[in-house]
């Protein structure tokens, strides 16, 4: 939704029962005031309103009022209400959540002026005018929510700069450029609940997660990809891995940020990993397969354990294949198994009743290291298990450590990283040319089979180049708009799925042009991809499997619906051959016949 330079506009999308929730399709509610030259005003009121895409820069203010926080912000109010009657202060009969903005100057001519003392008399003049016009009152602002909110706030009040500042716990100057201009990006909904006392999810490796379910851990459990919060599988993975995500959602992440922000390409860009070589780790959808499938040729360096043992030799061999100035993206890392009963360092193998270890070799050389017969770095034949022996000597100064922990197993992963990721680092380096060599280490988590999609543990996301400062990307990793623990957050829920389909790159950013436009005129669209797995998961339910089904479908033949993430080619990828019926159009040319 554009706004124009000359008017003033006000979105409120608010979930608490007080106030007008968002529309269904998930696009901000909003509503025209009256115009006023060249001064704009935007209130925000819950996670569905944010700044458009596609508005002008003429001017913004931003506050909310979060079901969780709407007592928290009256009380803030009320206080300093009564401080001011005890002080004799005289209360003002208007309220603003909102912080006004100046008018709209050519940056140049504001330059010019700074010197002169009648221009910025006028431009004083000016500012104070618009302080005094872009001010909602109770009424207003009630009328826009749809709803009384002087429950909330006294008629009396009226929110300041400072005010606003001191309650939302933080100065909104730093927010405000010198023209006093809040760009779209500068503030986001969670900035401000989080100002206003609401907590983000801690994105760390450290502490307790599990017991939260966030947007994102419903939204990948609807489209099948991980276990159904709250599930024993589900308290085991967050418990000791928080930060997992499904591998396609790391792989889709990475790969967005690389294209976008560094240049890669398929074509200048030579993959390689460094994975245990057990089948577990290369299925269909883990992610070395879907990286692999991507960007194309893959340079394998694990050998047992997850470890690069093709020495610094074998990188060297490796980046010589690089395209000139081109760029290698290698991902590394051990793995660990969990079953449906969320027991770490198991695995329900396709075919056997009962579960094996995950990863063998890691577990059997901690259990060699705890062993009575001192074998963990001794033994007969070593020149024929040498891999073995390897991660039988890192793991025998650790191992007693190890198993005293709450876990064992999930403790013996995070060690076999740091063996992995030692191994790595001593054999890496930029010396191929001028392009850019990106590590993305972490656990892979071989979840229960075929039900789930395997697991990846981010701890390493880096861009490294020759003669330049190294770059952290595991920011890119987490997100606190879908992250937020749903108890906390239970609004969350109505732009779950937008929010994670824009953070995995499926969707256009929520409240973009294109995204308000698509949702405007077709409501419910969802990405191909989560239609395919949704549709998938159902039907195999019912016991269709690819080999006793059969697809038809009646598309139009343009090429633009039949690429590689269009759902006819997804659905062909999955279900086998099919049967195009369609003609231009879409409509079924091939008759009954």
């Amino acid at each position: 939704m554009g706004v124009d330079a000359a008017a003033t506009t006000a979105f409120v999308s608010v979930p608490s029962a007080a106030f007008q929730p968002s529309t269904g399709n998930g696009a901000a509610s909003g509503s025209s005031l009256g115009s006023k030259p060249a001064a704009s005003l935007q209130v925000i009121a819950g996670p569905a309103s944010t700044i458009s895409a596609g508005a002008s820069a003429a001017g913004v203010a931003a506050a909310a009022v979060g079901a969780g926080a709407s007592a928290a912000v009256g009380a803030a109010v009320r206080r300093r209400n009564r401080a001011r009657r005890g002080a004799g202060a005289k209360s003002r009969s208007r309220i603003a959540i909102a912080v006004t903005a100046t008018l709209k100057r050519d940056a140049g001519k504001k330059e010019e002026q700074k010197g002169m003392d009648a221009e910025n008399e006028e431009q004083k003049k000016e500012q104070e005018q618009v302080e005094q016009d872009d001010i909602l009152d109770v009424a207003e602002l009630s009328a826009l929510a749809g709803a009384d909110v002087s429950e909330f706030l006294d008629s009396s009040s009226v929110l300041d700069d400072a005010e606003l500042s001191a309650l939302a716990g933080a100065d909104v100057s730093e927010f405000l450029g010198s023209s006093s201009v809040l760009d779209e990006g500068d503030l986001s909904f969670w900035d401000v609940l989080e100002r206003n006392g609401m907590e983000r999810v801690p994105v760390t490796f450290e502490g307790i997660r599990h017991l939260e379910e966030t947007a994102q851990d419903r939204v990948f459990s609807w489209l099948g990809r991980a276990p159904k919060p709250g599930s024993d599988c589900f308290e085991a993975l967050h418990k000791f891995f928080p930060g997992a995500l499904p591998g396609s959602a790391v792989h889709l992440r990475s790969k967005y940020i690389l294209q976008t922000d560094h240049g890669f390409t398929p074509s200048n860009t030579l993959l390689g990993t460094s994975f245990c070589p057990d089948e577990i780790n290369h299925e269909t959808t883990d992610i070395a397969t879907l990286m692999r499938k991507y960007w194309g040729k893959v340079f394998p360096m694990g050998g047992i354990g997850g470890a690069p043992y093709v020495g610094e030799t074998g990188f060297a061999a490796f980046s010589s294949h690089v395209a000139d100035n081109g760029n290698i993206i290698v991902i590394f890392g051990p793995h660990v198994g969990i079953t449906d009963l969320g027991q770490i360092g198991k695995y329900n193998r396709s075919g056997q009743a009962a579960t094996s270890t995950a990863c063998g070799a890691v577990i059997g050389a901690l259990n060699a290291c705890l062993s009575s017969d001192g074998a963990a770095t001794t033994s007969e034949g070593m020149e024929y298990d040498m891999q073995m022996n390897e991660i039988k000597q890192e793991f025998a100064p650790h191992a007693e450590r190890i198993s005293t922990s709450e876990d064992p197993m999930a403790s013996a992963a995070y060690q076999a990283y740091e063996m992995v990721k030692d191994r790595m680092m001593k054999i890496v380096n930029t010396k191929f040319g001028s392009g850019k060599l990106v590590l993305i280490g972490g656990i892979q988590i071989n979840m229960p089979h075929p039900e789930l999609e395997d697991h990846f543990l981010p701890m390493m996301f880096e861009v490294r180049q020759e003669r330049q400062p190294t770059q952290d990307l595991m920011q890119h990793f987490t997100d606190a708009s879908t992250q937020q623990d749903l108890k906390q957050a239970p609004w969350a829920t109505n732009a779950a799925q937008r929010e994670v389909f824009a953070w995995l790159s499926w969707s256009p950013p929520a409240l973009s042009p294109l995204y308000e436009a698509m949702h405007r005129y077709f409501p419910g669209a969802l990405p191909g991809q989560a239609v395919h797995e949704r549709t998938r998961r159902i039907a195999e339910r019912y016991g269709f499997t690819n080999e006793n089904t059969i697809l038809g479908t009646s598309v139009c033949p343009d090429e633009i619906n039949n690429e590689s993430m269009d759902l006819p080619v997804l659905m062909q990828d999955y279900w086998g051959e099919v049967f195009p019926m369609g003609g231009i159009g879409g409509a079924p040319f091939a008759g009954k016949t």
